[in-house]
C-alpha cells in the first residue's frame, strides 16, 4: 500500500484545493451572462478595455455584458482587481458572500451595505446614508442569466442634496422619499433584470433598471441618473454593428404621496443604431418616443404600432400632428492619437431651419450638444485616466405640453440630471493602482431657473412648455441666473472585487449662487459600501 507522509498529505491536498479553487474561479469568469456593474471606478476599468481593445462591447451602450469580453481579458481585469497589498489570502475578502459554480452556470448571493457618514464643515452639522440589501445572481450554460438587488434605505442627507429631495419628492436616482421625524427619509430601491442570448446576433433583457447611451460622463440621449424602470431590451449584433430596441415603462410620481397605486404610467420606445464607419471613427443613430398611456378620450396603454423595430420609421407621422414626444439624437466617437478620443452628441427635440436662421429665439427651436475628450494611460501612466467634457442645452429641450409626455421619469430627467437651459463643463481624473482608486472631478454649471410656479423659462422639464412667457427672444441661461462650482476628490480601497465592497472618503467643496446670492459649503464624507451603480449628486 502506498502512503505518504504527513507533509506530502498536505501539500498534495493544498495542490487539490488550489485546482479546485482556480477552476471554480474559472466557472465564474466563464459562465457569466450577466451584465457589469455601472460605478464609475468599475466602468472606467471595461471602458479602457472597449476603447483600446478588439472586443464586442460598443462603448456608448452601457451596461456592458461579461459576454461582450473574450475570456482572457476578463481573467487579466479580475486578476488586476484580486492583487491585494493590505490583506491577503482572506477568502471573505475576495469571492462572493455565497456561490456555487459548474463548468457552464453559476449562481451567487451577497449582501448589499452602505454607511456614509457626512460632516458639513463651520456649521458641524451631521448627516448619513444607510443601507442593507441583498443582490442574488445566476448564469446558466452561457446563454441565460439574471441579478436582483433590493436595498433598503434611511439617510439624512446634506443641505443641497436635501433641497432636491424636497423639490421633487424622490431621493436622487433611487426611489421616493419618505420623510422620518428627524429629518431624513427613508426609501427602497429595486432592480434585476434575466438576459438570455439566444445566438451570437441577439440578446434579449427584460428587467426593472436603467440604461445609458453615450461615450461622456453626461448624456444628452438616455441617462442613468433618474429611477429603475421596466424595459424589455434587444441587442441585435451584426458584424460590427449593434442595434438596440427598448421598450420601456415610466412612472410621474406627481401628487401620490408615494402611493405607487397613484403613479401615472407613460411609455417609450428607443431605437439606437451604432455602426463603426472607419477604423477610427464611429456613429450612433438614436431615435426615442414618449406617450401617455391615457388620452382624453381612452385608456391607450401600450400602443402595439411602436412596436416596430425601424428606426427613423416613426417621425415622418408625427410631422402631421401627433400629440407624442419625439426625440432625434446623433452619437460620435473618434480616435485622434494613441489612446485619446474625441466624443459627441446632438440632440434635437424641435427645431425649423427657417426659425434658426431668422435668429429671433423662437422658443421651438429645442436642441442640445455635447463635446468632450478623454483618454486612458495619461502621459504613459498606467490606468490614468482622464475627461473633459462641454454640454449645451437650450430653453424648453425635453419639454412637452404635460409631465405625462415629456422625457422624464420618477420626477427626474431621462437625459441630463440638470434638465435644460443650461451650459456645463466638467473635467474629471482618475488613477488606479491595483485596488485602490482615487478620482478628482470639477464640475461648472449655469442654468436659468423659473421665478415662480405660473412660468417657465425652460429649465424644469416637468413644466409643460405652454407656460413660456413668449415666442419668441428665448436665449440659453434666461431667467433666474444659477452658478454651481461642485468639486470632489475621493479615494477609495476595493476591499472585495466580487461583491466591489469599498471603503472610501473625500472630501466635496460646492459653491452655489443664486442670482448672485451665494450658498456654499464643503463636506467630509467618509463610509464602506457595495458599489453597484452612480448616485449622482453633483448638480
Amino acid at each position: 500500500m502506498l502512503t505518504l507522509s504527513n507533509s506530502c498529505s498536505k501539500r498534495l491536498l493544498s495542490l487539490l484545493l488550489g485546482y479546485l479553487a482556480t477552476w471554480l474561479l474559472g466557472c465564474f469568469a466563464n459562465a457569466q451572462e450577466l451584465n457589469i456593474n455601472t460605478d464609475l471606478q468599475t466602468q472606467t476599468i471595461y471602458d479602457n478595455a472597449v476603447y483600446n481593445q478588439n472586443t464586442n462591447a460598443h462603448s456608448s451602450i452601457k451596461p456592458f455584458r461579461y459576454n461582450d469580453f473574450n475570456e482572457q481579458l476578463i481573467d487579466s481585469i479580475k486578476q488586476s482587481l484580486e492583487k491585494n497589498i493590505v490583506f491577503k489570502k482572506n477568502r471573505f475578502l475576495t469571492t462572493h458572500a455565497a456561490h456555487f459554480a459548474t463548468p457552464k452556470s453559476l449562481f451567487f448571493l451577497d449582501p448589499l451595505f452602505n454607511y456614509t457618514n457626512y460632516t458639513k464643515l463651520k456649521s458641524k452639522t451631521n448627516g448619513y446614508e444607510a443601507s442593507i440589501g441583498v443582490r442574488v445572481g445566476f448564469s446558466i450554460v452561457k446563454k441565460i442569466g439574471g441579478e436582483i438587488n433590493i436595498l433598503f434605505s434611511n439617510s439624512k442627507f446634506p443641505d443641497y442634496i436635501n433641497q432636491k429631495i424636497q423639490q421633487t419628492n424622490v431621493v436622487p436616482g433611487q426611489g421616493y422619499a419618505h420623510a422620518m421625524s428627524n429629518g431624513g427619509y427613508r426609501y427602497f430601491t429595486g432592480s434585476g433584470y434575466i438576459s438570455y442570448t439566444p445566438s451570437k446576433h441577439f440578446n434579449v433583457q427584460l428587467g426593472h433598471d436603467k440604461q445609458f447611451i453615450g461615450d461622456g460622463y453626461r448624456t444628452l440621449l438616455l441617462g442613468n441618473t433618474a429611477n429603475n424602470y421596466d424595459f424589455l431590451k434587444i441587442t441585435t449584433t451584426v458584424w460590427k454593428i449593434k442595434y438596440i430596441n427598448l421598450y420601456t415603462k415610466f412612472r410621474e410620481v406627481g401628487t401620490s404621496a408615494g402611493d405607487r397605486n397613484k403613479y401615472h404610467v407613460k411609455f417609450g420606445t428607443f431605437h439606437y443604431l451604432d455602426i463603426p464607419l472607419l477604423k477610427r471613427v464611429s456613429i450612433g443613430l438614436f431615435e426615442s418616443i414618449i406617450w401617455n398611456s391615457k388620452d382624453s378620450t381612452s385608456d391607450r396603454g401600450f400602443d402595439v404600432s411602436y412596436l416596430n423595430p425601424i428606426i427613423f420609421f416613426r417621425p415622418v407621422e408625427f410631422s402631421i400632428g401627433s400629440p407624442d414626444n419625439v426625440l432625434l439624437g446623433f452619437n460620435l466617437k473618434v480616435r485622434h492619437f494613441g489612446k485619446n478620443f474625441l466624443y459627441g452628441q446632438l440632440m434635437l427635440d424641435e427645431f425649423l431651419l427657417s426659425e434658426i436662421r431668422a435668429k429671433a429665439g423662437w422658443w421651438g427651436n429645442k436642441q442640445a450638444f455635447q463635446v468632450g475628450l478623454k483618454g486612458f494611460d495619461l502621459f504613459g501612466i498606467k490606468d490614468l485616466y482622464y475627461q473633459g467634457e462641454f454640454n449645451f442645452i437650450r430653453p424648453y429641450t425635453y419639454t412637452h405640453v404635460t409631465l405625462e409626455t415629456n422625457y422624464g421619469h420618477f420626477n427626474e430627467p431621462l437625459a441630463h440630471p440638470g434638465g435644460a437651459n443650461l451650459m456645463e463643463g466638467i473635467g474629471i481624473i482618475r488613477y488606479r493602482f491595483n485596488k485602490f482608486f482615487v478620482e478628482g472631478k470639477m464640475v461648472y454649471s449655469v442654468y436659468g431657473s423659473d421665478g415662480n410656479d405660473s412660468i417657465s423659462y425652460g429649465q424644469d422639464v416637468f413644466k409643460s412648455y405652454l407656460l413660456r412667457p413668449s415666442e419668441y427672444g428665448h436665449t440659453t441661461l434666461q431667467g433666474v441666473r444659477n452658478t454651481m462650482i461642485y468639486t470632489e476628490l475621493k479615494m477609495s480601497y476595493l476591499l472585495n472585487p466580487a461583491m466591489n465592497l469599498r471603503l472610501e472618503g473625500g472630501i466635496t467643496i460646492r459653491r452655489h449662487s443664486v442670482a448672485d446670492v451665494p450658498n456654499n459649503g464643503v463636506y467630509i464624507f467618509v463610509g464602506i459600501r457595495t458599489s453597484l451603480m452612480n448616485n449622482y449628486y453633483d448638480y
